[in-house]
């Protein structure tokens, strides 16, 4: 591995809405949420459509409720959090600064036009891997990511090396 590992991150909106969505639906609370939204979405439409009689079970019509929570669950929360990080993304004032991230036996150093934060390796907990990105969790509500997309291939074998050699989970 080289001294250091030096990349010029291009932030894109698309590496943001990845991670919360990876973030977001690797809970299990959350995909039980999705999964039964989904079968009463498919009960409700296939009741609608006369395709399933289930009147032998209740005497009424099925409750508003039951058609707009799936809606919310498998729509609108996915699309919230779309705008929310668009509006977050176009606020940022670092991601819109040429900047460099600096990866070392040290730490990860952050260095725009006018911020520079060092984060030593001892601060974080965990740091795994995904299909898009690398999670550098520092908390259980504290987490940041590094897109893959940033490094070239020696760089990324080299940051592979460097996370087995320090030794964090």
């Amino acid at each position: 591995m080289k001294e250091q590992i030096i990349i010029e991150p291009k932030h894109e909106l698309k590496d943001f809405l990845r991670f919360s969505y990876s973030n977001l639906y690797s809970s299990w609370g959350m995909r039980i949420m999705i999964f039964f939204s989904i079968i009463g979405l498919i009960i409700n439409i296939l009741y609608l459509f006369n395709f399933l009689d289930i009147d032998m079970f209740i005497d009424e019509k099925i409750p508003i409720v039951n058609i707009i929570f799936p809606f919310i669950a498998l729509f609108f929360i996915p699309l919230f959090i779309f705008f929310a990080n668009k509006s977050a993304f176009n606020k940022n004032f670092r991601l819109k600064e040429i900047s460099k991230i600096i990866i070392d036996n040290e730490g990860v150093n952050e260095k725009g036009e006018s911020y520079e934060v060092l984060t030593p390796w001892k601060k974080f907990k965990s740091i795994k891997e995904k299909k898009y990105h690398f999670i550098l969790k520092q908390s259980k509500y504290q987490k940041g990511f590094i897109a893959k997309r940033h490094f070239d291939d020696q760089q990324l074998t080299d940051f592979k090396q460097l996370i087995k050699s320090i030794n964090i989970n």
